[in-house]
């Protein structure tokens, strides 16, 4: 009779006890290794003009504080880039899928920042950020004689953008010499699905906050979907109750009249494709008040404005803004300028034509003292 041997039950449990010890210090150190990874990946993507206070690595996320990254000074001084950083963050979070490590497209499932400060330049038709991060490898690259078209070696996928308590500086140098700024404060919202550095995939956006000046708090908000790289995009504008002394370089030509008072509230929903952008649009014009002076129609432009205003002291008007933007001649300022010149016509029952001419029976034409108001 062939007798088996029973199972030692004590010497199994000890084996798996021992095996799943193993297997789950394994675990862990290939969790930290991956995690001390993504630190590297993040100190590299910040670049060698950055400098933070701390970063601390857990099992969950990196959490960098006192984040700073500079300008290339150097490059800033000949393109004309208006501060000396690019941003500032009191903290910053990041929260990685740590599977992606290995590969050459790392995900970022979040990333997270707090009472951030953000310069933004509008130049040429296009809107520059973080050029120390962005264009710097560039031009590196370009400096090495490597091809334009040559896609980058690794790509990271940021699933979702948090701002909390942010500030956006927005320069503009389409509109003056020295780029104009227009302040906004406690930015909040969510920018979804970036791809670094090509920015070349489609974007959702919803953020909101405060453009405030002269003791006047407005409110900002937009929405919608952007390719930053192609500027294709549907996005939706809202402005509620916005000084109109912070936007007076959009509207008012510098050497004429100067705004005095008012506030504004304005409905854009843009679409741009394939280069061409159509975007209708309304805005009410409240309390709106110029400096003193002759229109050149022989009438005060008080007089003329409270011709145009209800019994509300508001002017309601409705426009479209329209172009190729590849076309060298399109300036979306020069567009915004004629539109509001036509819907200030429009409500007085005046045709663009006649605006064009300036041959009306009042006066000396209210064609020319609508331009002389605007201009």
């Amino acid at each position: 009779m062939v007798r088996r041997r029973g199972i030692d039950a004590s010497r199994f449990l000890r084996w798996g006890g021992v095996t799943a010890a193993l297997l789950l210090a394994l675990t862990a150190g290939a969790y930290y290794l991956a995690l001390h990874t993504l630190e590297r990946e993040v100190i590299k993507l910040l670049g060698e003009r950055s400098e933070y206070g701390s970063l601390l690595v857990s099992l969950r996320h990196i959490v960098i504080t006192d984040l700073q990254i500079h300008g290339d000074a150097e490059a800033d001084a000949v393109d004309g880039w208006p501060t000396p950083d690019e941003l500032r963050a009191a903290r910053v979070e990041v929260e990685p899928d740590l599977r992606s490590l290995l590969s050459d497209n790392i995900l970022i499932r979040k990333l997270r920042f707090e009472q951030a400060w953000l310069p933004i330049m509008r130049v040429d038709g296009r809107v520059r950020f973080l050029p120390a991060l962005l264009e710097s490898r560039r031009r590196a690259r370009a400096a090495k004689g490597e091809p334009e078209g040559l896609p980058p070696k690794k790509y990271v996928h940021i699933a979702h953008v948090e701002l909390v308590d942010t500030a956006i500086d927005y320069y503009d140098a389409t509109v003056a010499k020295k780029p104009y700024l227009v302040p906004l404060r406690h930015i909040a919202g969510s920018v979804d699905k970036l791809k670094l550095p090509t920015l070349d995939e489609e974007a959702l956006i919803d953020l909101e906050g405060q453009a405030s000046a002269n003791g006047n708090v407005g409110k900002v908000s937009l929405q919608g979907r952007l390719v930053p790289h192609t500027r294709d995009s549907r996005l939706k504008l809202q402005l509620r109750g916005v000084d109109l002394r912070l936007l007076q370089p959009y509207f008012i030509k510098a050497t004429r009249a100067q705004i005095e008072a008012g506030t504004l509230d304005m409905d854009i929903t843009s679409t741009v494709r394939d280069h061409t952008l159509q975007a209708p649009g309304s805005m009410v014009l409240h309390g709106l008040k110029l400096e003193g002076g002759l229109a050149s129609g022989g009438l005060t432009r008080r007089l003329t404005l409270a011709i145009l205003a209800d019994k509300n002291d508001r002017i309601d008007l409705q426009f479209t803004l329209s172009g190729k933007l590849t076309d060298p001649k399109f300036s979306l300022n020069e567009e915004l300028h004629t539109r509001v010149v036509a819907a200030l016509a429009t409500s007085l029952g005046v045709s663009i034509e006649s605006l064009g001419k300036g041959a009306l029976d009042v006066g000396e034409g209210i064609g020319s003292m609508l331009r002389s108001v605007v201009e």
